[in-house]
């Protein structure tokens, strides 16, 4: 199956016929990037409190079927859920994302399971604050410096470049 440029820009609202990719819609691509971006976000915080579910479980000696990894979940998923949503609507930087879905997460999730007749044990509260900080903050670091997104302590305007004498200078060009 061949898939023609055009076919393509046509589906994401963009005209080619002058092999210049004008937007049918200025705000449809920035709506598009937005919206993926939240879902995104949303199924990897889903994905990584499953996972925090399932190796609780798994080191307890508890059955890892699909109804167990559920009722232990559900609290985590839904609080990392909504937490998730929010920060990325929010647009907020990646730091500050990933320590707002973190909280929600965590105290939402311990909140949840109480009120669904869980326990919270102090050292399940631990173990819970620390996985899931390495998870829902972890992966938004690794994310950042994988795609050389500048991180709180760099500057967004300026490059840092170093000459063959390990000098620093600033380049003032914008990114």
């Amino acid at each position: 199956m061949i898939f023609h440029r055009e076919l393509y820009c046509d589906a994401i609202g963009y005209r080619s016929r002058t092999h210049e990719l004008e937007p049918r819609d200025p705000g449809l691509l920035a709506r598009i990037v937005f919206t993926m971006r939240i879902l995104g976000s949303l199924a990897l915080d889903i994905a990584l409190v499953v996972i925090f579910a399932v190796i609780g479980r798994a080191s307890h000696a508890e059955s890892l079927d699909l109804v167990g990894i559920a009722t232990t979940a559900w609290p985590f998923v839904l609080s990392a859920a909504l937490g998730s949503v929010v920060a990325s609507w929010r647009n907020w930087p990646w730091w500050t994302q990933g320590v707002f879905v973190w909280v929600v997460a965590l105290v939402g999730g311990m909140l949840l399971r109480l009120a669904g007749g869980g326990s919270t044990a102090v050292g399940f509260v631990i173990v819970g604050a620390i996985t899931l900080a390495v998870f829902l903050i972890g992966w938004r670091a690794l994310a950042r410096k994988r795609l050389g997104q500048p991180t709180p302590a760099h500057s967004t305007t300026t490059t840092d470049l170093s000459d063959s004498e390990g000098h620093s200078t600033k380049d003032p060009s914008p990114r």
